[in-house]
This record gives C-alpha cells, structure tokens and sequence, in this order.
C-alpha cells in the first residue's frame, strides 16, 4: 500500500468518524440546557439510554461503541450535567469523565407537603420519591427528632438547602427538622398555652388558606374561634389534602370525601398537619388576633371577606355570583 493510498484511508476513517460523532446528538430547536443526573455507580449503558432519552443522543450504539473504544465507559463520573444543544458526542464523552456537581441548592416552598418535597427531591436527584415519604413515617427517626405524630408532616420547615444527590432520605429529614426547630426556638418566645401540635397544625391551615400576609393572624383567629364552639373547621385546604391536588372550587361531593384529615365531615383538628409552614403562619398561629370571626370566603381581588354569622356569610357569597 503506497503513502497516498494510507493517506486517503486515513482520511476517510477520519471523516467517518467525524461524521458519526457529529451525527450521534440531536440538535435541541429550544436551545435551553438539558439537565441530566448520573447517580454513583450508573453503568455506560445506562447513561446512554438516559441520554438518549431526554433528546442528547440519537441513539446508544455509536455513543456506547466510542465510549469503550475511547475508554470513557470506565470514566463516567456522577452528577449534575447540563449538556449545551447540540453538543458533540464527544464533548458529551468529555463532560461526563470530568464529573458534574453533586450538590444543589434546593429550595422547599413554605406549604409544600410531604409529598410534594418528595416529588421535588427525586427531581433533583437527591433521593427518591419514594424513600423519602417511607423515611418520614420512621418513627424511631421521629422520636430521635422530637417529633410523636404519625409523620414528619409540618416539622420539615421550608428554606433553601445544600443537598448531595444520593442522599440518605434520613439526613435530609433531620437536617429540615433541626431547621424548624431553629426557627421555632427563635419565635417561642411569645409562645402561649397552645400545645405545639396545635400551633403548627393551625399554622398548616393558615399557609394553605391564607393569601395575604396581614391576614395570617385574622385567619388562624377564625380556626380557634371555630374549635372554641366546637364548629368543623370547614377548611377546603383539608380536604384539597385528601385529594392530593388543588381545585379552585370543591364540590359538594368532595366535602363528602370520607377521612380524618376532611374538616367538613370531622369536628377538631385533623391528625397532622397538612403541609409544611413558614415563620409567618407559625407566628400567626401563635399569636391570633382576637376577633369574633367564625367565616371567611376569597373575595375577587384575592383577599377574604370575614364574618361573624352565617347569614352574613352567605349574604357575601350570594353578592359574588
């Protein structure tokens, strides 16, 4: 074989290879990094098929073919990546051998439920959504924490976060409850007789139900009037609970959903909290302002409208139709 045959192979082995990395990722029209999690010990085959499935790569074969041939099955390091539209396969091969980050500020919105803190940390790869509800009904893991309720449910207190992917769903759970109990400590100072279960279960009522912030303490006095004269609790927020979703407006048929947690059906408290509150509605739960409301229904400009009968009360709802 003579020097310009060698040549012209070389050249189009080159080219050949040229072309399959290029053609081996799918160009990304929205052009927005695509977020992607490799967890420890996630095999080549794995990544390719994760790759290929949130749009990175057209397929596995040509991507698995040069990761072995190249020695990147054996570099593949765990993470977060976010891979640029219409990155080559070998950049993709690359990034992935440097490791990604493994850790993310995750912020849990006050009023979030367990459910919903679960959902949001398998999303960010931190663990999944099913250890974590487990782990929060641990009740050797509730104990160690102060906590005697059947769940973690309104102990997880909503702030900002550094979380490594992979985390044992236990650390997580202590560290957000330390957190709560941080915050709790540092606002207990005007505590009153009201036990803790009550407070942060009220507290949990008014997150959900309130939409203003002066309105915090007018709402949690509303509940306290209502359990003083032995009334159900009547909160949509309950039942929305049940339900596992948000509805602007409950039927009659909801209302009528049978479980402890429906305040329509249930006089008192419900078993648990029902999310997650924040420092205002803790304090509002804290320290109601004393009024003789026992209604309250969302005007249209977002605020509510309280009253102390029930005819007044329908006279309201009556005028908003």
């Amino acid at each position: 074989m003579n020097k310009r045959t060698r040549k012209f192979i070389s050249y189009t082995v080159f080219g050949i290879i040229v072309s399959i990395i290029a053609c081996s990722t799918i160009p990304n029209n929205n052009r927005k990094p695509v977020k992607i999690i490799i967890y420890p010990n996630t095999t080549a085959s794995e990544v390719a098929i994760k790759l290929h499935g949130n749009g990175i790569l057209a397929g596995t074969k040509t991507f698995l073919f040069w990761a072995r041939i190249l020695g990147y099955d054996k570099k593949i390091k765990s993470g977060r990546y976010n891979f640029q539209p219409k990155s080559s396969l070998f950049t993709v091969l690359k990034t992935l051998s440097q490791g990604g980050t493994n850790k993310a500020l995750v912020t849990i919105p006050e009023g979030y439920n367990i459910k919903d803190i679960a959902m949001l940390l398998d999303s960010e790869g931190i663990c999944s959504e099913k250890s974590f509800i487990k782990a929060c009904s641990d009740k050797i893991l509730l104990r160690s924490l102060n906590i005697y309720n059947t769940n973690a449910e309104g102990y997880l207190f909503p702030d900002s976060y550094d979380f490594s992917i992979s985390t044992n769903p236990a650390e997580i759970i202590e560290q957000m409850v330390k957190r709560f109990w941080q915050i709790y400590d540092e606002i207990a100072k005007t505590r009153n007789t009201k036990s803790l279960d009550t407070i942060i279960t009220i507290a949990s009522l008014v997150e959900k139900e309130a939409k203003l912030e002066n309105e915090r303490p007018i709402i949690a006095s509303v509940f306290y009037n209502r359990l003083k004269f032995k009334m159900p609790l009547q909160s949509c927020a309950t039942v929305e609970y049940v339900l596992n979703n948000h509805k602007e407006q409950l039927s009659v048929e909801d209302t009528k959903i049978e479980s402890p947690y429906n305040t329509y059906l249930h006089r008192g408290l419900p078993p648990t909290p029902i999310c997650n509150p924040g420092r205002a509605s803790i304090i509002a739960a804290m320290n109601p302002v004393q009024t003789k409301y026992l209604y309250f229904a969302v005007d249209n400009n977002g605020s509510h409208h309280f009253t102390q009968s029930f005819s007044e009360h329908q006279n309201f709802l009556r005028s908003k139709k």
